[in-house]
């Protein structure tokens, strides 16, 4: 980049950088932030709100949104009543080139620049925090777009910059609006300026003039009137309104919109009646649960949840309880306690630590899914905060509405007081730890004190808070070299590392928490190896430096970032040499959670205990139709401290998996055979019938689909999610 243009090549660009192209014949540039992925958020004026007159000279100039891409499904995401949009870098160019807005230049460049709406004399935000300011807008909104007060290069410095004037503006903080020729363009398109610019030298006077005396005194690093401004509490700030409730979006309003916190968007359901029902036998397990809805006009039932070989039963018993009118099933979800039929946790709340690294934000968006309200703590020692930007994303903003962040260390009881103070938390998933063992070996005082006094201040915490439920994320290394394989949950413990170590002596922590108060409910995950990631492939695994996982260390094989894949041993006494383990999706995983979470929940929310033995009937009228629906005793709610193997039961060596994610990306694999590694097992995988048969969990992905997700992932983000940026 010089003076002359800021031209760049696709391959120069990374996540954070404002990048912007030229449209009308140069003569304004659009702008926009650069998140991964081929991805652009911008701000531009919506097709269903500009102007209807054809003779608005502004149409032109304003970049629309694609209404179909073919290449990215996503492409064109926009809220209603939003101006910003997100779309994939082959739209947001429309053909055009590409070129990168330059940050903190010296005063004597910036004059030099032949263009205004090129550069800043302000400096800009690590590239993490613009991208997290971006998608953060994407989801709430940054009011309403107008071409010479708040246009898509505001919208681009504001992200990149976090400033923004005191007072509401009256032109935006934009280089085109005193450029020479963005003010003369601006000028024309106003009537008065018309007038005084009627020919080529007029507008050659207007175009000096104004750009000597604009052009530098407006830039956004020289004004003094700016300040930074949070984006969670722009809504705050005078001209920014965020996105409404679709009832008040039409309302005239009586004075000048100002910046209210965000409302959440009312559900068009709010107003229906919805009732769990749950069977069981008389000796208090559950056999089948519904939800029933209930409207004004109609009576919804969904099956959500029923053991093997009841469905058949439970229909009948339906048809002949419920009175004819106008009932009809909406949902017949075969999953067993995770599908999405299933809605017991529409009405609770999750508090999941660690919840922005791999597994937590996979599981993050399964919760979201559920119905879950869903508040994350991390300190972003392994993870980034664009990991949850992209679970929004995914998610969408109906779901988006039940996820926040608080950032905070479990090592810190302030910072633990904070979390519990701002809601009531019906369960909690603890995630938040450090797992690299080699890591461990070299540093075991770091994992004890981090491992170990984070979770003890959580369960304080928790029992002071009176949140007694727990699912802890565990791990295959408490069996370090076992004896026998598959391993089961009941064989002998003995970790062989201080990774390992410190995740053992949190499941005796968890059994002595349960013995001294059996109120306690926790459910021990034990891991094997997960890999994989979201099919959308803008989630997945972004670890720091050299992996120390397989499949990452294959992926940045594949994408160039490394050479050769070490394959340590290959003499080991298994089919083709080489070490073989249990590898897991990580979806599957998240849906473990959703299990063990449904397990500690698997008491009914109503009161159903009959006056007798034989149980009572409930009544329901809606339209007059008179639903009875026989109630067996309510069971007690589970409590208890047990453990789980979460794998697939079948052993994958290192070589097979080579094959299997060769195939999926299409990529050659370079290896280099080396010697053992001491202490290394020959073979691990887990025996899962336990969590088939207590939570109705299994695992349904195979390699080849964990292969083809993490090639989705690695192709999309072969730097992670900042692109090679320091995270």
């Amino acid at each position: 980049m010089g003076l002359l243009s800021n031209r760049v090549e696709r391959s120069e660009i990374r996540p954070g950088d404002h990048i912007y192209t030229w449209r009308a014949v140069y003569a304004y540039s659009h702008h926009g932030i650069y998140v991964g992925g081929s991805k652009v958020v911008h701000f531009t004026r919506k097709k269903e709100t500009e102007s209807s007159d054809s003779s608005d000279s502004t149409s032109s100039l304003i970049s629309e949104v694609p209404s179909e891409c073919p290449t990215f499904p996503d492409c064109g995401f926009q809220l209603p009543n939003s101006d910003v949009v997100l779309t994939c870098l082959d739209c947001f160019l429309r053909n055009g080139s590409l070129y990168c807005f330059e940050y903190g230049v010296p005063s004597a460049v910036f004059l030099a620049k032949l263009r205004g709406g090129t550069c800043t004399i302000a400096e800009s935000d690590p590239p993490e925090v613009v991208v997290h300011r971006a998608m953060y807008l994407l989801q709430n909104g940054f009011g309403n777009y107008d071409m010479f007060e708040k246009n898509c290069e505001d919208f681009a410095l504001y992200c990149k910059t976090g400033l923004l004037p005191v007072e509401e503006p009256g032109i935006g903080t934009s280089g085109q609006a005193s450029s020479a020729i963005g003010v003369p363009l601006a000028a024309l398109l106003s009537t008065p300026f018309k007038l005084l610019a009627a020919g080529p030298l007029g507008m050659a006077t207007v175009t000096a003039g104004m750009y000597c005396a604009g052009r530098y005194i407006t830039d956004i690093g020289v004004r003094k009137d700016v300040a930074k401004v949070e984006v969670e509490k722009l809504s705050l700030h005078p001209g920014f309104h965020l996105i409404e409730d679709e009832e008040s979006v039409n309302k005239p309003s009586e004075k000048p919109k100002t910046l209210l916190p965000m409302k959440r968007k009312r559900e068009s359901l709010l107003l229906q009646l919805t009732t769990v029902i749950f069977f069981t036998d008389l000796g208090g397990h559950r056999i089948c649960s519904y939800s029933v809805r209930q409207t004004a006009d109609n009576v919804f039932i969904s099956f959500v949840h029923e053991t093997s070989g009841q469905r058949a039963l439970f229909r009948k018993h339906l048809a002949r309880e419920l009175c004819s009118g106008n009932i009809r099933p909406e949902r017949d979800d075969r999953s067993v306690g995770v599908g999405h039929g299933d809605r017991r946790g529409s009405r609770r709340s999750v508090l999941v630590t660690g919840g922005a690294g791999f597994i937590g934000t996979h599981t993050v968006l399964r919760l979201l899914e559920q119905g879950y309200g869903v508040t994350v703590v991390d300190n972003f020692h392994n993870s980034v905060p664009e990991a949850l930007d992209r679970v929004r994303l995914i998610a969408g903003p109906a779901l988006s509405a039940r996820l926040d962040f608080i950032r905070g260390d479990l090592r810190s009881t302030e910072d633990l007081e904070k979390v519990f103070a701002a809601r009531r938390y019906d369960a909690v998933v603890h995630f938040a730890g450090l797992k690299a063992v080699g890591e461990s070996v070299a540093h075991p005082e770091m994992y004890y004190e981090n491992n170990l006094v984070g979770t003890i201040n959580l369960y304080k915490a928790m029992k002071e808070h009176g949140c007694k439920k727990l699912v802890f994320s565990s791990s295959a290394t408490v069996y370090g070299w076992p004896e026998v394989i598959p391993c089961v949950e009941d064989s002998k413990l003995q970790a062989a590392n201080p990774y390992g170590r410190t995740k053992l002596i949190l499941e005796d922590m968890a059994r002595d928490y349960h013995r001294a108060d059996p109120e306690w409910s926790i459910v021990l995950l034990r891991y094997f190896n997960p890999i994989g990631a979201h099919s959308s492939g803008e989630i997945g695994e972004d670890p720091k430096g050299i992996p120390n996982n397989l499949l990452p260390y294959i992926q940045q094989v594949a994408v160039g970032r490394l050479p050769e894949l070490n394959v340590y041993g290959h003499d080991y006494p298994t089919r083709d040499g080489t070490a073989i383990r249990d590898y897991i999706h990580v979806v599957d995983l998240a849906d473990g959670h959703i299990a063990a979470l449904n397990k500690l929940f698997d008491a009914p929310d109503i009161d159903t205990t009959p006056a007798n033995h034989f149980g009572h009937h409930i009544h329901m009228f809606t339209n007059h139709i008179q639903l009875y629906l026989t109630m067996l005793p309510r069971p007690c709610p589970w409590t208890g401290c047990v453990a789980y193997n979460l794998g697939t039961g079948r052993g994958t060596s290192v070589l097979e998996m080579v094959a299997a994610f060769k195939k999926a990306s299409g990529k050659e694999i370079p290896t280099k055979l080396c010697p053992r590694r001491p202490g290394d097992a020959t073979e691990i995988y887990a025996s899962t019938e336990k969590a088939e048969r207590e939570l109705g969990w299994r695992a349904q992905y195979g390699i080849e689909e964990m292969c083809r997700d993490q090639w989705n992932w690695a192709k999309k983000n072969p730097y992670g999610y900042c692109g090679g940026a320091e995270k």
